[in-house]
């Protein structure tokens, strides 16, 4: 395993399908963590990250290597860490799920998280700020929903509906199919606990195997960052588009990006429309650590563009 600290590597695509334009040959590396996990823009310039090892989110400015702010949420959750895994903005507010999976010692309580923050204006720049309630009890319904157990359900995709809603993209695989859960009603659902969760749909798509590591809005259809269904299984990376609809397929890239080196874990679309930062989970090419607080220079996680 390699154990030297990652680098940022840039790289555009001109077209969902095109044929890669080439990389540039300066690496970039945003430092600090390296198992980042989920994530979204919360302005033109600004991305907050957050690692499965911790509860607090990373905010950075773009093409900067440095944490521009953190977002201790350990004590609104209730939990230091909560193996965040998904992140989508609507408006001014951040949705973030965690894995809803077992730990390795077979437990699910702060792993059962979703909650929402405001994008808010501090003194050293945008930032967020918890807000309504923290849910843990969708679990059985996402299990349900999904044809999964309790022991392989692993969420790590999560996307804003144009309707209110979020969908819920997992990881591990039902019947070699993907699957994505609909929740309708986001917003009341986080504002009380008392207020009953509404479901939609569930849609199945064959990702060749793979399972959903990213689910991204872009404009009227989503981005799907598909790779393997569990650390054991084999194969790479692959991007698709789906049009959001149940029962339609989703159409992989005829050129697919070369993610060599990296593993994806986050998909934001800037907020001009022009392309895509990747993210990458760099835990296996970071010293090992089991907590990323505090931050270190000696972590890093690498980052790449796609045009759209």
């Amino acid at each position: 395993m390699d154990k030297s600290v990652s680098i940022g590597i840039a790289i555009v695509f001109c077209g969902a399908a095109a044929a890669s334009a080439g990389s540039t040959a300066t690496p970039q590396r945003y430092s600090g963590i390296c198992e980042a996990s989920a994530g979204a823009f919360i302005d033109a310039n600004r991305f907050a990250v957050a690692s499965d090892e911790s509860n607090v989110i990373r905010i950075y400015e773009r093409g900067s290597p440095t944490i521009a702010a953190s977002v201790d949420l350990r004590a609104f959750t209730g939990h230091e860490k909560s193996d965040l895994e998904g992140a989508t903005v609507r408006g001014d507010v951040v949705y973030w799920s965690a894995s809803q999976s077992q730990s390795s010692g077979g437990k699910d309580k702060k792993r059962k998280v979703i909650f929402a923050t405001r994008i808010v204006q501090g003194d050293d720049g945008t930032t967020l700020e918890p807000t309504g309630v923290v849910r843990e009890d969708l679990k059985p319904q996402l299990v349900k929903l999904s044809g999964s157990s309790d022991d392989s359900i692993n969420v790590e995709g999560l996307a804003a509906t144009p309707d209110g809603g979020l969908l819920f993209g997992l990881r591990n695989l039902v019947d070699d199919k993907a699957a994505i859960v609909k929740l309708k009603n986001a917003d009341q659902v986080l504002a009380a606990k008392s207020n009953q969760a509404a479901f939609g749909e569930t849609a199945m798509l064959d990702l060749g195997g793979r399972g959903i590591r990213s689910l991204e809005r872009v404009e009227d259809r989503y981005l799907i960052v598909a790779g393997k269904p569990g650390d054991a299984a084999t194969g790479g990376y692959a991007l698709y588009w789906w049009d959001g609809v149940p029962g339609h397929k989703a159409m992989a890239w005829e050129t697919q990006p070369d993610f060599s080196g990296v593993d994806p874990e986050v998909a934001m679309v800037l907020q001009d429309g022009t392309a895509l930062q990747i993210v990458s989970d760099d835990g296996d090419r970071c010293p090992e650590v089991e907590e990323e607080n505090p931050p270190s220079d000696h972590r890093g996680f690498s980052s790449l563009d796609v045009r759209l």
